[in-house]
């Protein structure tokens, strides 16, 4: 019970790293938007980014995409831990501060043109790329 609960909860955890969104600019232009928490590998995110968009060129009939541009995204995160008190005698405390963390979280925006010739430089194939991350 607990392997498949500790594994449930591990698959779950890694299910909701990295989401992907898209926004249409026209027709065939759509800016998609990816973005991973602070144990994303940066490569993941743009993964992700790349698979949203080769679902998007699928669902319009499209054979490839192509990758116009790319923006990094990716924010900066500070967090610091409360402070301990230490009660020092005679009324007094001490209070240490906790620790600052500072994670970076990865994103990524793609403007990317559906339908576009398979052989144009940043020309991806939809259905390699959806292949190659294992769905259809």
């Amino acid at each position: 019970m607990l392997k498949t609960t500790t594994a449930l909860v591990a698959i779950l955890l890694a299910a909701g790293c990295v989401s992907a969104k898209s926004t249409s600019l026209d027709d065939r232009t759509v800016i998609v938007s990816a973005k991973g928490g602070a144990i994303v590998d940066p490569a993941d995110v743009y993964k992700a980014a790349l698979v949203k968009a080769a679902q998007l060129a699928q669902q319009r009939g499209a054979e490839c995409f192509q990758v116009l541009g790319s923006s990094d995204t990716s924010r900066t995160m500070t967090t610091q831990t409360p402070a301990t008190i230490f009660p020092t005698g005679g009324g007094t405390y001490m209070a240490i501060p906790g620790p600052t963390n500072t994670n970076r979280m990865p994103a990524v925006d793609l403007t990317v043109r559906l339908g576009a010739p398979c052989d144009q430089q940043g020309s991806w194939n939809a259905r390699s790329v959806l292949a190659q991350a294992g769905q259809k």
